[in-house]
C-alpha cells in the first residue's frame, strides 16, 4: 500500500466493535444515524427490485436472507415503506 492509499476500514475498539458514535451522530433511541440511513437505503433499493419485479440471481440471495431461507415471507412494498417511515421518526 503506497502513502497515497486512503483506509476506508472503519476504526474499531478492542472487542472489535466500531466505537460508540458521538452525541451529535446519535439518535434519542442509540442507533447511530448513518447506521439508520444505511439500512433506510437497503431497504429502499429492496422495495424497488420488489416493486420492478426484477429479481434476478443476485437478489434471490438477499430474498433468501429477508425469508430467513423461506422460514416465513419477506415484508412487502407496503411494509417496508412504514419501516422507514419509522426509522425516519
Amino acid at each position: 500500500m503506497n502513502a497515497s492509499t486512503t483506509n476506508t476500514v472503519a476504526p474499531t475498539t478492542d472487542s472489535g466493535f466500531p466505537p460508540e458514535p458521538s452525541e451529535a451522530h446519535q439518535r434519542a433511541d442509540g442507533f447511530e444515524r448513518r447506521y439508520r440511513d444505511a439500512a433506510i437505503a437497503g431497504l429502499r433499493l429492496l422495495q424497488q427490485v420488489l416493486s420492478q419485479g426484477a429479481i434476478q440471481a443476485a437478489t434471490a440471495d438477499v430474498l433468501d436472507v429477508m425469508t430467513d431461507g423461506g422460514a416465513h415471507e419477506g415484508v412487502t412494498v407496503e411494509e417496508i415503506d412504514a419501516i422507514c417511515e419509522s426509522l425516519n421518526k
